[in-house]
């Protein structure tokens, strides 16, 4: 048994856990609040649990909105909170981007006794005839409309005695719905792939890669080093050449496994110069010498939904689909019989079609002596008592025969006589 005045601390110093939702937060202070304020009403609970919400509320930015506007009720509270929740996560979603780069340069393969030593923005084991980076000039201030992002622009092996590089450009977000998105499967794994022209190779990332169920041949460890953008060194775990199906047909390809990347895999220029690509944006088309792949259709961004009562406050009892003759028939037939609904909650139906009688025989009575209950169950162990008492539920009795009572908590915060047997 647990001291109202324990559970009344318990529930003033019940906070928002991290990660709770106000939904949760509002139940779990109703289920406190019932047992450490049993003789309070249902509205005077509400506004109990209202109080203690507003001081509770883990995110700063709910407090602030339900201390400006003061909501009235705890549902109206509820509401403005859940609408503040879809907000945030609306807005916290991350925006999926597109790389593009302006061009590629190439470089023809020389001594590197006759080149300059390379310098430190210098991206693999590139040789450079010039520094890396641009002269220190002052830039006019314009403002960003679009975000920076990282993007792929590593320097492959050489080529044909060239080496492929990627000049530091600036990149920029331009939205998930414009991605070309085409589906690829590697066994039973199926997966989204984007096609990246910009990228100096081909990329996996590491979860999926880790649920393929096929034959893959594992390849030397890449010698060279992956840049972003903004020269971050971007993380791999090895390099690995397996099937890549799409649309049917399969591409054998090397691909650098990596951590770190935000697509499921990435096709980039070393793919499609390998297997003759290019892409159609008109007709949404990623077009190879054997098949064309159709780009993935576009998909809303996911979003959070208020999870709420459909039933809450219900008037209509009267389904509204039904036309007038249905719905009048209805009413009818309900009117008929409104004998046998507990529409105020205090007449009680009785028939008297069968009897029952338990036969004790010469059994001794059973007697279980009353037990004590705590001082502020009395006043509604009395309301209950008079109440059956008035709808004729009980009667006195002087039986040798007895229970003692024994009162639980209903889920609206009422009390239920029971005995025990």
């Amino acid at each position: 048994f647990e001291h109202p005045w324990i559970l009344q601390a318990d529930f003033h110093r019940r906070y928002q856990q991290p990660g709770e939702s106000i939904n949760d937060f509002q139940q779990a202070l109703r289920l406190i609040g019932r047992r450490a304020f049993p003789t309070l009403d249902a509205k005077a609970l509400s506004t109990r649990v209202l109080e203690q919400l507003v001081a509770g509320v883990h995110d700063s930015q709910i407090r602030k909105i339900l201390l400006r506007d003061r909501p009235p009720t705890l549902e109206k509270a509820l509401a403005l909170a859940r609408e503040e929740e879809v907000l945030q996560a609306a807005c916290e979603q991350p925006l999926r981007s597109l790389f593009g780069v302006t061009a590629v340069q190439p470089h023809s393969f020389r001594d590197a006794s006759t080149q300059s030593p390379r310098q430190p923005g210098s991206c693999g084991t590139s040789p450079r005839r010039r520094s890396w980076r641009r002269p220190q000039t002052r830039r006019p201030q314009r403002p960003q409309a679009r975000r920076t992002i990282d993007a792929i622009d590593a320097s492959p092996e050489p080529i044909d005695g060239e080496y492929y590089l990627v000049p530091d450009t600036v990149i920029s977000c331009l939205g998930s719905t414009n991605c070309p998105l085409v589906r690829g499967s590697v066994g039973n794994t199926t997966f989204s792939c984007l096609v990246d022209s910009g990228a100096g190779c081909s990329l996996v990332r590491q979860q999926p890669f880790l649920e393929f169920q096929t034959k893959i041949r594992y390849c030397d460890r890449p010698n060279f080093t992956l840049h972003t953008a903004n020269g971050a060194n971007l993380r791999h775990t090895g390099l690995v050449e397996f099937s890549l199906d799409l649309a049917g047909f399969s591409f054998t390809h090397q691909f650098i496994v990596s951590p770190d990347i935000t697509w499921d895999c990435i096709i980039g220029v070393d793919f499609l110069n390998k297997f003759k690509c290019s892409v159609d944006f008109g007709r949404r088309l990623l077009h190879t010498a054997s098949v064309k792949v159709p780009f993935l259709p576009r998909i809303p961004r996911p979003a959070r939904l208020p999870v709420c009562t459909v039933t809450y406050n219900a008037k209509e009892l009267i389904p509204a689909h039904l036309d007038q003759t249905s719905a009048k028939r209805l009413s009818d037939l309900v009117e008929e019989f409104k004998d046998i609904f507990d529409w105020d909650g205090r007449s009680t139906g009785r028939t008297n079609v069968t009897e029952h009688c338990i036969d004790t025989g010469d059994a001794r009575p059973i007697r279980v002596p009353p037990r004590r209950l705590p001082v502020f169950y009395q006043n509604e162990l009395d309301a209950l008592i008079s109440d059956m008492l008035s709808r004729n539920i009980i009667r006195p009795s002087h039986s040798p025969w007895s229970s003692p009572i024994v009162l639980v908590r209903k889920k609206d915060g009422s009390m239920r006589l029971c005995r025990k047997m």
